[in-house]
């Protein structure tokens, strides 16, 4: 396997365990979305800069961050984990009702199709741009 293949490989086995921490909005705490969060560095890691001074690239990633929080609110209603779950995942009893109630499988997983879903479209967008 070549170089870029061994890397794509490993790169695909680090990225649920560097995401682990956004879970419940980061750390439970229900700030924003742990799926949107990731789709956030994934735009960096599509769009961001790779020096100091590439402030175009810098902004442009700014620019569609914005754009995408903006969307996920209006087609979710907020990005706030805990707005969107309607659980405070630092309470042993609102974790104990998430899993039961399968929060995660029922509600969780259209926020990751979505964010997925618009990861794609802005991949193909910046290919065709």
């Amino acid at each position: 396997m070549s170089e870029d293949g061994e890397a794509s490989k490993s790169c695909g086995r680090a990225v649920p365990s560097v995401a682990t921490g956004f879970g419940g909005g980061i750390d439970r705490s229900g700030g924003t979305c742990g799926a949107l969060s990731g789709a956030v560095m994934a735009v960096g890691l599509m769009v961001g800069h790779r020096r100091a001074d590439d402030l175009e690239r810098k902004y442009m990633v700014y620019d569609l961050v914005s754009g995408m929080i903006g969307e996920f609110e209006r087609e979710f209603g907020s990005s706030s984990c805990r707005d969107l779950t309607g659980a405070d995942l630092r309470v042993g009893e609102e974790r104990l009702r998430f899993r039961s109630q399968k929060v995660e499988d029922k509600v969780c997983s259209k926020f990751v199709k979505w964010c997925v879903s618009q990861g794609a479209r802005l991949l193909d967008e910046l290919r065709e741009g």
